[in-house]
């Protein structure tokens, strides 16, 4: 299926007038979870991420010792995706943190995964920096916003070398991408790292 394709999927799934989500006023809204459910019966979503897992080297989280944590944003149209990343991509190993990134503080954050901050902790000490992989997973994306937040708030639980770049992501999967080429690379440094599913 190419690009075009997967565009034409969202028709009847756009909703025009003003609309609010995570604190950001919008003109038109995308329903992504019915997309996704309805890219899901066709088996688009599975062969997409099965597609992706080749061209980031899976053997790579494979063949070592790794720790892949993904962080989801908390709202229900993100539930299934996430899930869907974590079981194709990292065969479900992956510990999966998902909070309102928009009312949740910092220092509430780190008490919470206090767990996941040990755990992330001994793994560095056995196995180094370059096994443990971060990845930020959303239905949506349009400014950064939430990826900006969501990368604030996971650098107050890793040890001091994963947090020497300003963003700590290796991947980013998105359902409905509606940022610029310019922008992708703002958030990752390379555009090949984000993974999108379809462009509006």
């Amino acid at each position: 299926m190419t690009k075009d394709d997967r565009f034409k999927m969202l028709k009847g799934l756009v909703r025009y007038g003003h609309f609010k989500r995570s604190g950001q006023h919008h003109q038109f809204y995308i329903e992504t979870e019915k997309f996704f459910r309805h890219a899901s019966k066709e088996s688009e979503i599975a062969g997409w991420l099965r597609g992706v897992s080749e061209s980031i080297k899976k053997e790579s989280l494979t063949d070592n010792p790794a720790m892949t944590v993904v962080f989801a944003p908390e709202h229900s149209s993100n539930t299934e995706f996430a899930h869907s990343v974590n079981n194709y991509i990292f065969n479900g190993m992956a510990t999966v943190i998902s909070v309102r990134t928009a009312s949740t503080y910092r220092s509430n954050f780190e008490i919470e995964h206090m767990a996941i901050k040990k755990t992330i902790e001994n793994f560095h000490k056995l196995y180094g920096a370059s096994n443990i992989y971060l990845v930020f997973v959303d239905d949506a994306i349009q400014s950064g916003e939430t990826f900006y937040r969501a990368n604030e708030l996971i650098r107050s639980i890793l040890p001091l070398e994963l947090r020497r770049n300003p963003i700590v992501f290796d991947w980013c999967f998105v359902l409905v991408d509606r940022l610029s080429k310019s922008s992708k690379e703002a958030l990752l440094g390379k555009s090949e790292n984000f993974h999108f599913f379809v462009t509006a």
